[in-house]
């Protein structure tokens, strides 16, 4: 590690009143848009996240973190929740033009889909309903999806025509596909929107890590509001499958019914539910798509990794349209009509 960033997280620590490292911080792997850095100090053991230069450039991004902590600190007193600490009340710290998060150390590792029992999916479907049923409000957080968005395909194909990445025949091929998916998720979204709960809305199984089968929910920064259905089909798409991508029904069944155990499923427009959840991945595509053309990128080890995600992105679109049409057959079969 450069010499430089132990410093500078040395300082951080010191300013949150944690103590003094007792080594070089070592990067964590895993984080497909800040940086992590495990610390020791006398204190204990903490994650450091040092958040990303370039995100934080949006308009609203600072004011998002604080208030999508602010949320994982309310919901920490309901679900298995890992908020960042404060200092004076506040869970973001800013030197140097940086932005910096620390956390208290999670025990844990994150499973994936060769490793997901339907255990597993009871255990996060049975969360999220809490979450959901849960409806906890916070003052201030702005109302509404922020997901509810209308790209500008033609745009990014212009310049992907530019630059010429290596997913460009890939995004070509699927061009018209995507812009009807994206009229799609519009449609469904301002068709759902009276319905909004604040919660986690990146609940796939990186972002919970597991202590044997006890789970805990980290990187809260996208939270905020969501229709609760809509989120639901995603953490579905994200949990309920097997190694080769396919819906496995055991695993279905588990995550629905421990859900519904907290938050009863009663006359939804399931197809406008399966339509919103391609937002998700259309929200990410777009945003990797700006990293890989360095738009939206402070090095290029982060161009690096958009480019990567793109494609994996896009592959992930194509194998939530084929799943659409047995989700829908096994929503309707297993939730009240």
């Amino acid at each position: 590690m450069e010499k430089g960033i132990a410093d500078l997280l040395q300082k951080v620590l010191q300013e949150m009143d944690l103590g003094t490292l007792k080594g070089p911080p070592c990067r964590v792997a895993g984080g497909l848009m800040h940086t992590m850095y495990a610390a020791v100090t006398e204190r204990g053991k903490y994650a450091v996240k040092v958040l990303n230069p370039a995100v934080m450039k949006r308009e609203k991004a600072l004011e998002n973190t604080i208030f999508s902590e602010k949320i994982a600190r309310e919901l920490s007193k309901k679900i298995p929740a890992v908020p960042a600490i404060c200092k004076n009340g506040e869970a973001v710290l800013a030197r140097n033009g940086c932005y910096y998060m620390v956390f208290p150390w999670q025990s844990g590792k994150s499973v994936f889909a060769k490793e997901i029992t339907p255990l597993h999916c009871e255990r996060i479907g049975g969360i999220l309903g809490a979450i959901h049923h849960a409806n906890v409000q916070i003052d201030g957080a702005a109302y509404g999806e922020a997901g509810a968005f209308a790209p500008d395909w033609k745009t990014v194909l212009q310049k992907a025509r530019q630059e010429k990445p290596s997913w460009l025949r890939l995004f070509t091929a699927r061009y018209e596909r995507i812009a009807g998916w994206t009229q799609r998720y519009v449609a469904a979204a301002e068709k759902r929107s009276g319905e909004q709960v604040l919660s986690h809305r990146d609940l796939d199984p990186k972002n919970v890590l597991w202590d044997g089968m006890e789970p805990f929910l980290i990187d809260w920064e996208a939270a905020g509001y969501v229709n609760p259905e809509r989120e639901l089909i995603e953490v579905v798409n994200y949990w309920a499958c097997n190694q080769r991508g396919r819906l496995d029904r055991e695993k279905f069944r588990a995550l629905l019914a421990a859900y519904q155990m907290n938050r009863p499923l009663l006359h939804t427009d399931w197809p406008a539910v399966l339509d919103s959840g391609y937002g998700g991945m259309l929200e990410w595509l777009l945003y990797n798509m700006k990293r890989s053309l360095g738009i939206e990128c402070s090095s290029q080890e982060e161009r690096r990794l958009g480019t990567a995600q793109v494609r994996g992105t896009l592959h992930a679109l194509d194998a939530y349209e084929r799943k659409t049409a047995l989700l829908l057959e096994w929503l309707r079969e297993d939730c009240d009509a």
